[in-house]
């Protein structure tokens, strides 16, 4: 990346006002090479010394920067003292990214006595010491700036101000649609934080600034620096095609396969050569704002005349997505009976719903002849990785709303990670969070205002260690998929939470809110029989890797919800490519089971005709199976009232015996609430089976037989209410569950 930089661009000359910025280090693109060395200070870590005697006596400092590279993405963990002698309270990173440190005073002071070496303090490890840099901006006069910007302008909408700018180089070559191969060929690669840039010629940057005062090259030096900006910035790289399939990389260049542009408007994609960055308002008033070129450090803080815009009335607010494509497919599947409606949308957030500023995708997709006017079941579901390609209609029911989320870009497999990640914090500086889910609740309560959302029907589908989603029965009715119940157990799941959260013991002594470890241990959240946990449908998905992932915690995860009487189905097994499918999921999927928030549900447990889940083993238990995989019940004709209970339950034919045993509780009961202790009856009917065939003309259905009671009991309600048959025989006729208040 470092390569020596000719000595002659942009050094200091004469005294001046213009705002002057130069870099010092031991090489790379810096102005003043060979200026710092490192200096054993024993116990108290390293001095770092900088040799600042090309900086013009008492210069006005208006601002210095240290720049540092970590190891890795979490490696490491050292801090930064403005001491002399490796002393005083540690330097934090700049917020919101975190990715360099603010030693302005400490400059300034030296700046003022003039006294040799500049030095800084650094305790710990983790990071490249050549690639540590010192940049200061100071009064002076500037030679031989880089080409500046162009067309900088400003849209604040919904608390947001996007500033957009005319690049000095354009990576797509004035192309509205470039091929991706041929952009990713000119990068070094992408994050979800946008393009990663090639800097083996020059690192170029285009740094962002705000004022409460116009930006002119006097006042420049009073400005907030916001950010910096690569090139390529305008590229959505959410949104990239797999790499397995060879769409991403420079060998295929077929114009088919385009770089996406993000837009700023609704179905607007920026135009090629313009550059982007997305402010989010934190005070109201009137602001201003600049692009400046940076070449290897030096801006050119001279020529403003196309590059600042203002003022902009701006005041804080909810972000909001912008629309980027909608597409309309008619007659999707195979029946051609469906049409689909696709819509891309993108979201900047902050923290709390991002660990830093990034930019997000989701999809709403819907069948419009299925959904109609009437308020529609949301789904919400999560992308591929971190861009927000999911498998749109693996799981889709035709008549509900779908809304695909893109993860966080650690893959924190959507239940958050360590915000410490491509910054310069350590873990156990660096803060865990469920971000994932902060900005899903924002994301639905905006679905459900623009859109036709039935409220009681709002499904969630999770996905490997994706159960943070339990949490909110206040939202969800259902959950779907797969996960980790805890993630000490299994060895690729202990590996990959300490990668992404840090180890146990950098989260010692946080309240337990900040500790994933006891946040995402929700065998032990599951437990609490007094939680309304929504309905699960736990199913693997093919190639989910259960056997090394989530395996060895699962019998104990199910064995919980049965225990706390918690409504549940799940599929069992250990091979990625084979499962069984409980038959309340393929129901649900078909439109014909409908799980709704103001519903009561059934708890069933310790069914004769399960399959055997093992002990966590992976040699125990069978390969693949089902539990209470073959039980129904019929969601339109349930009672619930405060002296009666009455449900309809059946298995379904599939089943490997026709007839079974199994405890059913109560459960989501609206009404029917029996206080604790309240002695009850109950009655199993079998209902009469209603006669086939159609009837002829002026033929009268014949009357059903009455139902036979095939078994009848009394219970007692637990100390929490609620109310558990046990023993309950169900077979693939219609039995009719009723539980009487005395």
């Amino acid at each position: 990346m470092f390569a020596l930089l000719a000595a002659s661009a942009g050094l200091v000359g004469p005294a001046g006002g213009d705002v002057v910025t130069q870099r010092w280090g031991i090489g790379g693109y810096v102005q003043h090479a060979k200026t710092l060395a490192y200096e054993d200070a024993g116990k108290a870590g390293t001095l770092m010394r900088f040799d600042l005697s090309a900086l013009p006596a008492k210069a006005q400092i208006h601002r210095a920067r240290l720049l540092m590279r970590r190891a890795g993405g979490y490696a490491g963990s050292f801090e930064v003292l403005a001491g002399e002698r490796a002393a005083g309270q540690p330097l934090a990173p700049v917020p919101p990214y975190c990715r360099w440190f603010d030693v302005t005073a400490a400059v300034r002071r030296w700046a003022a006595g003039q006294r040799g070496r500049f030095g800084l303090g650094v305790r710990g490890s983790g990071y490249d010491p050549k690639a540590t840099v010192l940049e200061i901006a100071f009064e002076g006069s500037l030679r031989n700036p880089p080409k500046q910007v162009g067309e900088v302008k400003a849209l604040h909408r919904a608390g947001q101000v996007f500033v957009t700018f005319r690049e000095i180089e354009d990576l797509s070559e004035g192309q509205q649609r470039y091929p991706w191969g041929h952009l990713i060929g000119k990068l070094r690669g992408y994050r979800a934080d946008g393009p990663v840039p090639k800097d083996d010629k020059r690192e170029l940057r285009y740094r962002v600034y705000r004022h409460d005062a116009p930006i002119t090259a006097e006042t420049l030096g009073a400005a907030e620096l916001l950010a910096e900006v690569v090139s390529g910035s305008g590229f959505n790289t959410r949104i990239v095609r797999r790499i397995w399939q060879g769409e991403n990389v420079p060998s295929k260049l077929d114009d088919k396969f385009v770089a996406v542009r993000l837009g700023i408007e609704p179905g607007k994609p920026l135009a090629p050569g313009v550059g982007l960055y997305v402010h989010t308002v934190r005070r109201p008033g009137r602001a201003w704002y600049a692009v400046l070129t940076t070449v290897n450090g030096v801006e050119n803080t001279t020529d403003l005349s196309g590059a600042v815009v203002g003022p902009v009335d701006q005041k804080p607010g909810e972000p909001a997505p912008v629309l980027q494509a909608e597409t309309f497919k008619e007659g999707a599947y195979k029946r051609k009976i469906d049409d689909l409606v696709t819509r891309r949308y993108c979201y900047w957030a902050v923290p709390p719903q991002s660990p830093r500023p990034i930019q997000y995708g989701l999809v709403i997709q819907y069948h419009p002849n299925r959904i109609g006017d009437r308020p529609a079941p949301l789904e919400v579901s999560h992308g591929k990785g971190h861009t927000v390609e999911p498998c749109l209609e693996r799981w889709q029911r035709r008549d509900a709303i779908l809304l695909a989320l893109s993860d966080d870009p650690e893959l924190g497999f959507y239940v958050g990670s360590n915000n410490c990640h491509q910054t310069l914090k350590s873990f156990r500086q660096g803060t865990w969070s469920p971000w994932t889910w902060n900005r899903a609740a924002k994301w639905i309560a905006w679905v459900r205002k623009n859109y036709k959302i039935d409220d009681q029907q709002i499904y969630c589908y999770g996905s490997h260690w994706g159960l943070w989603e339990l949490r909110h029965p206040e939202i969800f009715s259902a959950f779907i998929g797969w996960g980790s119940g805890e993630l000490t157990k299994g060895f690729v799941d202990w590996s990959r939470a300490r990668g992404v959260w840090g180890p146990p013991e950098a989260h010692a002594g946080k309240p337990d809110q900040e500790n994933p470890y006891v946040m995402c241990n929700f065998t032990r959240f599951v437990s609490d029989p007094a939680r309304r946990l929504p309905f699960q449908m736990l199913a693997s998905c093919t190639g989910s890797h259960t056997g090394e992932m989530s395996y060895p915690s699962l019998p104990a995860y199910r064995r919980a919800l049965m225990d706390a009487k918690q409504p549940f189905v799940a599929c069992i097994g250990k091979a990625s490519w084979g499962w069984k499918v409980p038959m309340a999921l393929r129901e649900f999927q078909a439109g014909r089971l409908k799980i709704r928030r103001d519903q009561s549900k059934p708890a069933f447990a310790n069914c004769s005709i399960d399959d055997n889940p093992g002990c966590g083993d992976i040699r125990s238990g069978d390969p693949v199976g089902v539990l209470n995989g073959y039980l129904l019940w019929d969601t339109e004709t349930i009672l619930d009232r405060p002296d009666r209970w009455e449900m309809t339950v059946y298995l379904h034919k599939s089943a490997p015996r026709p007839e079974c045993t199994v405890d059913l509780t109560a459960r989501h009961c609206q009404r029917f609430k029996p206080r604790p202790g309240a002695k009850l009856s109950w009655t199993n009917a079998l209902l009469p089976k209603p006669a086939a065939g159609k009837l002829g003309p002026g033929e009268k259905p014949k009357p059903l037989a009455p139902s036979k009671v095939v078994q009848r009991g009394s219970a007692e309600a637990d100390k929490l209410g609620l109310v558990t048959l046990k023993g309950l025989k169900v077979t693939t006729g219609r039995h009719r569950i009723t539980i009487l208040a005395k």
